[in-house]
């Protein structure tokens, strides 16, 4: 009997315990999640743009206060921790040590009613076991007593306990398996992040929706782990995700680290080659042509650069976006490089007014070209009789 209320006792708590798991639409509700379609500004930082969780959901769908709610609940009685490996998710300890130590404790149980001795044998009781009639002790008929073990092994009530003991740490694992699910996108991210290799994207050419998209995932990659708790009470269980939360936010951040060193790089080499271009315009339009030759070039060059400037602002446009996402995502850029970029556009309006300037004179160096142009094959001419 002792055994069995120890047993009952046991399993009426863990039952008490199983009355606080959530259900699986509340754990649905855990999953931490952040807009796919996040955008960043100067004004705006994506700590603002934090997902809905099941705890703010079900206080206020019930109409309780958070304060209500915890007062209600009962503290886990047991805790493991959520593992995350490449592969998979785990829990330490598992249910197999669970149960392994739910078996030793109804053992324990059990080897205490066994410690207690069997009263039967024992001479002091002979009196009750072999009576003395007639001066004559009489035959021991009861034996040597019950034999508790049996009694246990053939006791279906309490074995029936004990089934359904087990059966309460099968079903506080299961709800632990479900809220692990929960994680599975932040292992799918861990384990590409970490399959990532940032050597080869650095020697690689990107475009600016490269950079848009990748600073986007990595931004919301990394915010989503912090905004993983270090435990979860999940009825029985208490899950440590303490660790897998140490070991997600670097990962985001590795890669993060590489593009914000990349970006930068590639944007000021771009403004570079931009300003370089358009000043190398401007200066070749402004020079005044002294010579045939000259006359050629500029010409030349005049009808080049017109082709050519269309084509310059809208790569200027581009390098604006790379530095609008420098802005929004707050990558760490020399201020000098800031500097240089602010004059890219200046630059690129002074080459299209000497190209408006140029296009006014083009009739006036046309006519001075073949002017130039008479006079050297005068020269030329009279070069050719001296030679005769």
């Amino acid at each position: 009997m002792l055994a069995v209320n120890s047993v009952s006792t046991l399993l009426n708590y863990l039952l008490e315990q199983l009355g606080q798991t959530p259900t699986s639409e509340e754990i649905g509700l855990f999953m931490i999640q952040i807009s796919e379609d996040l955008v960043l500004d100067s004004e705006e930082d994506i700590s603002n743009k934090e997902p809905i969780t099941e705890k703010r959901l079900s206080t206020k769908e019930s109409g309780k206060d958070e304060k209500e709610v915890k007062d209600t609940k009962v503290a886990p009685l047991y805790l493991t921790e959520l593992q995350m490996e490449i592969n998979q998710l785990s829990f330490n300890p598992d249910e197999d040590s669970f149960q392994s130590g739910i078996s030793e404790t109804i053992q324990r149980f059990q080897e205490s009613v066994l410690s207690v001795k069997n009263l039967v044998p024992d001479t002091y009781f002979d009196a009750f076991t072999r009576p003395i009639i007639n001066n004559k002790f009489e035959e021991k008929t009861c034996g040597d007593g019950p034999g508790l073990k049996s009694m246990f092994d053939d006791d279906n009530h309490l074995q029936n306990l004990v089934l359904q003991t087990k059966e309460t740490v099968t079903t506080a694992f299961q709800t632990a398996n479900l809220y692990s699910e929960t994680f599975e996108h932040f292992r799918e991210f861990y384990k590409e992040n970490e399959a990532t290799d940032l050597e080869i994207i650095k020697k690689e050419q990107h475009d600016v929706e490269f950079f848009r998209e990748a600073l986007n995932r990595y931004n919301r990659q990394y915010k989503m782990a912090e905004l993983v708790p270090l435990d979860r009470a999940i009825g029985m269980l208490k899950v440590d995700t303490k660790a897998a939360k140490e070991l997600l936010l670097p990962s985001p951040m590795r890669c993060l680290d590489a593009i914000n060193e990349l970006l930068p790089i590639l944007a000021r080499a771009e403004v570079d080659r931009l300003v370089e271009e358009s000043q190398d315009a401007e200066y070749k339009l402004l020079q005044v042509p002294q010579s045939t030759i000259d006359f050629v070039n500029s010409l030349t060059f005049l009808d080049q650069i017109q082709q050519r400037i269309e084509p310059l602002e809208k790569e200027a446009e581009t390098v604006k976006e790379m530095y609008e996402l420098i802005d929004s995502f707050k990558v760490p850029t020399p201020p000098e490089d800031i500097a240089i970029y602010q004059t890219l556009f200046p630059s690129i309006d002074r080459s299209k007014n000497a190209i408006d300037k140029a296009l006014a004179e083009r009739d006036g160096n046309i006519d001075k070209f073949c002017t130039s142009l008479d006079k050297d094959v005068g020269d030329l001419n009279k070069e050719v009789k001296e030679v005769k």
